[in-house]
């Protein structure tokens, strides 16, 4: 039989991609943390418009493992994986911040800058404080 599967083209920088970036940062969460907090990152892929969106969240073991979006990031072509467009979530939607990278080394500075943000700042410290509470009353 002849020979029909190949694989050609350049082979994808696989630390360029936004998935495993944002996994360093996730599992970087819980190493800066003492595993206080855990990084868990999701993707979802809309095959109606071909889009993808990988998602940063907190998870807070001492409140029952809830998960905080904290950072999404949306890409609408696979094949190049920028531009694309960074967004961080704060608890009111007014100080949302938002904005466009156009390679790793972009990515890489604005997700630094957002999570160290007062925003970010502020979540990590309402949910500790919300956790303990919580193991006071355990």
């Amino acid at each position: 039989m002849e020979k029909i599967w190949n694989v050609t083209g350049n082979k994808p920088n696989v630390r360029a991609n936004p998935e495993v970036i944002l996994n360093e940062y996730a599992k970087q969460l819980s190493e800066d943390t003492n595993q206080t907090f855990r990084g868990l990152v999701t993707r979802v892929f809309r095959e109606d418009t071909g889009d993808v969106t990988y998602a940063l969240y907190i998870v807070t073991p001492g409140l029952k493992d809830y998960m905080y979006r904290l950072l999404e990031i949306n890409i609408n072509n696979l094949l190049k994986y920028y531009p694309l467009e960074l967004k961080l979530f704060a608890k009111d939607p007014k100080n949302h911040q938002f904005t466009v990278c156009d390679n790793e080394i972009q990515l890489r500075k604005k997700l630094v800058e957002f999570i160290k943000s007062p925003i970010t700042s502020g979540i990590l410290m309402h949910l500790q404080t919300l956790a303990d509470i919580q193991k006071s009353y355990e």
